[in-house]
């Protein structure tokens, strides 16, 4: 009684478009992990920077001892030129994120533009269109028999009809220029001629 769905696209995987598309998408996670890792960075350098500030006398005790074990000298001032260098890079990352992502969304729409109007697409949303319309008519050419056979039964002289009304209103009937049925023709014949053919 239904016939398969026939519903699955096809996508040049060659194409250039998605081969730029890939690479966006792919820079731009690249770019979203670095970014996520500054991020991080600072998060430790402004914990780093809680704990000396924490106890002044044993953070600049712990930090003197710490840096004459190392071989050099931490203290405060160094923390704060860290963070100021992590937040620039993550400011930096941040735009460059921003670009990027105007890229992808670039590359997608020509990648989309392409999709669609491969000749396998087209012809895959066509079959879906003329199905649709086909059984829009059915419908709607059912609900007028319908409505015509009932009114031919009170027409005769019937006061009682055994019968149920089925009609599915919300299709509506083609004399009815603003029936959904009728509607969904117009649209069809606007935007996609070739489901009419």
């Amino acid at each position: 009684m239904s016939q398969k769905n026939s519903t699955s696209i096809f996508i040049d995987e060659d194409s250039e478009s998605a081969k730029a598309l890939r690479a966006s998408e792919l820079k731009e996670k690249t770019i979203g992990a670095e970014l996520a890792q500054v991020h991080k960075q600072i998060e430790l350098a402004i914990e780093e920077k809680t704990n000396l500030l924490r106890d002044l006398r044993e953070a600049g005790l712990g930090a003197a001892a710490d840096a004459f074990l190392a071989g050099e000298r931490v203290d405060v001032a160094s923390v704060d030129e860290r963070l100021r260098k992590l937040q620039r890079k993550a400011d930096v990352i941040s735009l460059a994120l921003t670009k990027q992502q105007a890229i992808t969304a670039a590359n997608r729409g020509k990648f989309s533009r392409d999709v669609c109007e491969h000749p396998r697409n087209r012809a895959t949303y066509i079959a879906i269109q003329k199905r649709k319309a086909a059984a829009v008519v059915e419908v709607a050419a059912s609900n007028e028999c319908e409505q015509e056979f009932f009114d031919a039964l009170y027409g005769a002289g019937c006061s009682s009809v055994s019968f149920r009304p089925m009609r599915i209103k919300e299709v509506g009937t083609l004399s009815d220029p603003n029936s959904r049925a009728s509607l969904h023709l117009k649209e069809l014949k606007e935007f996609c001629p070739e489901a009419l053919r």
